[in-house]
């Protein structure tokens, strides 16, 4: 299971690391006297421990994270690094100066190019498309991995900055934008943004502004169990952050997606006033429709992040289980892309055959679209999502793909021009490919069909050119 996005959990995490390293300091150094001895030092080291020990069984947290995955573990280890360096260096401010055109500032928790594998592609394909339309954009990504680093990309008018959160204030006073633009907004980024007087417009993707129980799924009835006080805690915060995000008159709100509107509002208990539907961007150069070969048909993608269940991998799996049983099974190959801590898991009994290639690694977009060009299908079922852009990329590229009906899935996807198989279904998947690969003339309208609906739906005309529209004046 996964826990990104929860500064909580890493604050708890750290604070455990941080009294085991204090007890084994002690222990190490040969401080743990007899009772009996009454040297001052060695009595109050002896009340420390005893302090220490008591306040982790209070805790019990380090009963809650023995199943964190080890990757996870190291992230912690590296933030407390880096959070100590910080606390420890004299603080630079970062040489902001500000623009002579229009300036746009975007607020994010995550942007390509920084400690992350992925994460935040939706994001950057915005700052390059407001860019080209003229604007001068900083990119602020707000995190506590970093320190002071400035990072300039290489379209002339954009500068990424990485920061922590005590560090955007005064960023942003110095660059003076004509506009400030959010995304995934939390508590931490909500504390700066609410106090300034200069246009705001914030985005509303997904885990900022939902119930944790939307991806109950993630968890196991005991993790559940477990985790379900710190979860609600996390809700509480991001509730009362939004709460203020919707109410306020001075603020736009853009949500990705009708489905995510809904949620959110429901999230909230309340409308988000001066709100708007945008869908995320699709990449009209990048992902074009390719025309597909009756060879291509039988040629499936799957390339998804592996690090929760919401994705649906073990569905993939199990889809590619139910065409092995199939005569014709050798007629299909299969491609696998990514990585996580499911990885293993999902993909474990696919190993054993001959036409299934499984690449452990990260996909860039330059790659992914290449890959689009030699597939003709794509696995991406889902257990919830609040757009579905890797369904959406492949769609314009002339992919047929392979989904599950759930979440914001039918707002942009149907029969015409998808597989769409009931929730948690693997085999409504498995038999659509089947039906669909003995019929290439239908592939083939199909592929067209997704290709066509999905610039319509996210191209820049319905997407880019509108939020340019929220950045004028009236």
């Amino acid at each position: 299971m996964t826990y990104s996005g929860s500064q909580e959990l890493i604050l708890l995490l750290a604070e455990i690391s941080a009294i085991n390293r204090k007890l084994a300091e002690i222990q190490n150094a040969g401080r743990v006297p007899d009772p009996s001895s009454h040297q001052p030092d060695q009595a109050h080291n002896l009340r420390m421990i005893a302090e220490l020990e008591e306040k982790l069984q209070l805790m019990r947290l380090d009963r809650q994270v023995e199943r964190i995955p080890k990757y996870i573990q190291r992230n912690v280890q590296e933030w407390i690094r880096r959070k100590r360096l910080f606390q420890h260096s004299e603080q630079v401010s970062l040489k902001i100066s500000p623009r002579r055109g229009r300036s746009l500032a975007i607020v994010c928790p995550v942007y390509p190019g920084g400690s992350r594998s992925y994460g935040g592609e939706f994001i950057e394909q915005r700052v390059v498309a407001y860019s080209r339309s003229g604007w001068d954009v900083d990119v602020f990504e707000v995190s506590k991995s970093y320190i002071d680093r400035e990072q300039t990309s290489s379209e002339r008018n954009i500068r990424v900055h990485r920061l922590p959160a005590e560090m955007l204030s005064d960023s942003l006073k110095k660059l003076a934008p004509n506009i400030v633009c959010g995304h995934q907004v939390e508590q931490p980024i909500w504390q700066v943004l609410k106090t300034i007087d200069t246009p705001r417009i914030i985005w509303v993707h997904g885990f900022e502004c939902r119930d944790w129980k939307e991806l109950a799924c993630n968890y196991s009835p005991a993790e559940a169990k477990k985790l379900s006080p710190l979860l609600n805690k996390i809700n509480a915060s991001r509730r009362e952050t939004m709460s203020q995000v919707f109410e306020s008159k001075q603020i736009k709100k853009v949500f990705v997606s009708n489905y995510m509107k809904t949620v959110g509002e429901k999230f909230v208990g309340g409308a988000a006033v001066d709100s708007h539907v945008i869908h995320n961007v699709i990449d009209e150069r990048l992902f074009r429709y390719s025309p597909k070969s009756r060879a291509d048909m039988f040629k499936i993608l799957w390339v998804r992040s592996f690090s929760q269940k919401n994705y649906a991998n073990d569905i993939s799996q199990r889809v590619i289980l139910e065409l092995s049983k199939r005569d014709d099974f050798h007629k299909y190959s299969v491609s696998v892309f990514g990585d996580g801590p499911l990885f293993d898991s999902c993909t474990e009994k696919l190993r054993k055959f001959s036409n299934v290639t499984i690449s452990r690694k990260f996909v860039d977009r330059k790659k992914m679209a290449k890959l689009h060009r030699c597939h003709g299908i794509m696995l991406v079922p889902t257990r919830w999502d609040s757009q579905g852009l890797t369904a959406g990329e492949a769609m314009a590229s002339g992919l047929v793909v392979a989904t599950n009906n759930v979440a914001a899935i039918p707002e942009f996807v149907s029969s015409q021009e998808a597989i769409v198989g009931n929730a948690g279904s693997h085999k409504d998947l498995a038999d659509g490919i089947i039906s669909l690969t003995s019929d290439f003339d239908r592939f083939t309208q199909m592929s067209r069909n997704a290709s066509k609906r999905a610039h319509n739906a996210c191209g820049l005309a319905n997407t880019i050119d509108r939020e340019l529209e929220l950045f004028s004046p009236h």
